[in-house]
């Protein structure tokens, strides 16, 4: 998927606004979660910001869906998780809890 100049111009004002890194990636990489309003539409946003050069964070890859989608959206990652403990890849990791 590729972003439009008009998303990128509106993604890199929230990001001089301060929007929040919610995970920490790679040195100087960070994947922000966040809710917005494109064209009218309510999207789930979860992107991976890195820093450029200038020192400024610039959005790079990401996934985003319509809000509706989101309890389906925890569902499965949810069920993934599950499997991931069970087959011993999050071993360190908290146990999987649903949200209320």
């Amino acid at each position: 998927m590729m972003m439009l100049p008009r998303r990128a111009r509106s993604a890199q004002r929230a990001a001089r606004r301060g929007a929040r890194p919610s995970l920490a990636g790679r040195l100087g990489e960070t994947i922000r979660i966040r809710l917005l309003t494109i064209e009218g539409t309510n999207v789930l946003d979860l992107r991976r910001w890195s820093t450029a050069k200038d020192g400024i964070m610039q959005p790079g890859k990401g996934f985003c869906c319509r809000v509706k989608h989101l309890p389906k959206l925890i569902s499965a990652l949810t069920a993934a998780t599950r499997k991931a403990e069970e087959l011993g890849l999050l071993a360190s990791a908290e146990p999987c809890r649903t949200a209320e």
